[in-house]
């Protein structure tokens, strides 16, 4: 992903920002704590590694004799739980207008709601072996987290209501993706009475991974919401937020893999796929100077 996918957003906020008019006539700083929850979608995996191992259940085990391969391909359609958004503001108004550097944090349960599918890495399929050789799979993802610090620009719209003070916002952010606990283990055996005899026995091609897979993406968001003075320094308000961060890529080892003869080193890699997060937060926000959240009244006297 890149900056360009927000570029249309962003020239529309900057076009708000122009025609709201006014110089600025007061600036203050702030400091703001947001936290509420998050719901996501995306993150589907795809995977790839470059071994030669022909394995018992597909269809190259029946050649004689069983050939290297060039590696496998593949993938899953992964499901985000509901989870929370967390984030830490620091920024500065001008009048109607407001910068704001933000970290935040994002965080989902993240599964593998089906598999779909293997392939050679050239794309064919591996098909299946006549023997009656079994491979019984476990997989598992743990959680999906996302941290970023953004800089962001809101433009305010105060006097649509009473009090109540609602903005419009959008911003740019990089931010560190991690998968935790990216699992894989599984097993071969024979359902054959009495099973047969295999050189090398099927215990040789388990594989094992257990894993926590990270990058560094670019990221985008859109923001709409209130704020209400609570006190003369300090305001509460509600936001809701749209976010969406690129694509992550890591390099998966493991713990065990019968390839490991050839290279001791070898290992896999896993992509997972765009996310967007809608995120809705209570805001507190503390005025550190400048003009007051909501002017007093002045004396008649």
């Amino acid at each position: 992903m890149t900056f360009a996918q927000f570029r249309i957003p962003g020239l529309i906020f900057a076009s708000m920002c122009v025609f709201a008019g006014a110089r600025a006539e007061s600036s203050d700083w702030y400091m703001g704590i947001s936290l509420g929850g998050n719901w996501a979608s995306g993150a589907d995996q795809r995977g790839w590694n470059g071994e030669g191992t022909c394995y018992p259940t597909f269809a190259c085990f029946d050649q004689n004799p069983v050939p290297m391969v060039d590696g496998y391909r593949w993938s899953y359609a992964n499901d985000l739980d509901a989870g929370y958004a967390a984030e830490i503001t620091l920024g500065r108004s001008f009048n109607r207008w407001r910068l704001e550097t933000a970290l935040a944090q994002r965080e989902n349960d993240i599964g593998q709601e089906r598999f779909l599918g293997l392939t050679h890495l050239d794309g064919s399929p591996v098909g299946q072996s006549s023997n009656t050789v079994i491979n019984q799979a476990m997989t598992a993802l743990g959680g999906y987290r996302a941290r970023s610090i953004s800089l962001n620009a809101y433009l305010d719209f105060p006097g649509v209501f009473a009090k109540v003070t609602p903005y419009l916002g959008a911003g740019a952010s990089l931010a560190h993706l991690r998968v935790s606990n990216v699992f894989y283990a599984d097993v071969y055996s024979d359902t054959a009475s009495p099973p047969g005899t295999y050189d090398p026995p099927l215990s040789f091609y388990g594989s094992r991974q257990d894993d926590d897979l990270s990058e560094t993406v670019a990221g985008g968001h859109l923001y709409a919401g209130l704020d209400y003075p609570l006190t003369e320094r300090t305001l509460v308000g509600l936001k809701v937020a749209w976010s969406r961060f690129g694509a992550m890529e890591d390099e998966g080892r493991y713990i065990s893999h019968p390839f490991h003869l050839v290279d001791p080193d070898f290992s896999n890699h896993n992509r997972f796929d765009t996310t967007s997060h809608w995120s809705v937060m209570v805001t507190w926000k503390v005025l550190l100077g400048g003009a007051p959240a909501a002017p007093r009244a002045e004396s008649k006297e």
